[in-house]
């Protein structure tokens, strides 16, 4: 790899003659000779992007599964937390409590394993086709929306079967 002129200078370069806006506070950066705007004081770098990058799919995949842990997460720890109050004027934990708590404690830990798959191949998934993208994008979000639908299902259900109105 061949060096080229450090990027303070390449940044200095471009300024010179672009009418570039700070990222920051929108200031024209146009002769600008340092790294740091002198309107806000933002440091500046200069660097590669790309346009093919779209996040949209991935936002909406991400955010079909995040809404719907978000709510059984917090349904779950009330559950618990109502669970334990129970038990302790009660005397201990009864199999009919233990079972209400197992159904959004899998769920919640289903989700949050589904969720970390998706960030963690988060390149994967930026690297392939939009359509794909789309397709992938649409599956998660539905079995986000899925599994909700079907927790809120069993959960009232379940409500009735144990004698408990929720």
């Amino acid at each position: 790899m061949t060096k080229g002129p450090p990027r303070d200078d390449l940044l200095s370069t471009l300024l010179g003659g672009s009418d570039v806006s700070c990222p920051v506070c929108a200031y024209n950066l146009r002769g600008l000779n340092s790294t740091t705007c002198p309107e806000c004081g933002a440091s500046l770098q200069l660097q590669v992007g790309s346009s093919d990058l779209k996040l949209g799919p991935w936002l909406v995949a991400l955010l079909g599964l995040a809404l719907p842990l978000g709510f059984v997460g917090l349904h779950t720890l009330f559950t618990g937390a109502v669970m334990i109050v129970i038990a302790k004027t009660q005397g201990g934990f009864s199999a009919g409590t233990l079972r209400l708590l197992l159904l959004p404690a899998t769920l919640t830990i289903a989700y949050v394993l589904v969720l970390w798959r998706l960030i963690r191949r988060r390149r994967k998934f930026w690297a392939r086709p939009r359509a794909a993208q789309r397709r992938s994008a649409f599956i998660y979000a539905i079995l986000g929306i899925g599994l909700l639908l079907l927790y809120v299902a069993a959960r009232w259900l379940g409500g009735f079967y144990f004698g408990l109105r929720m």
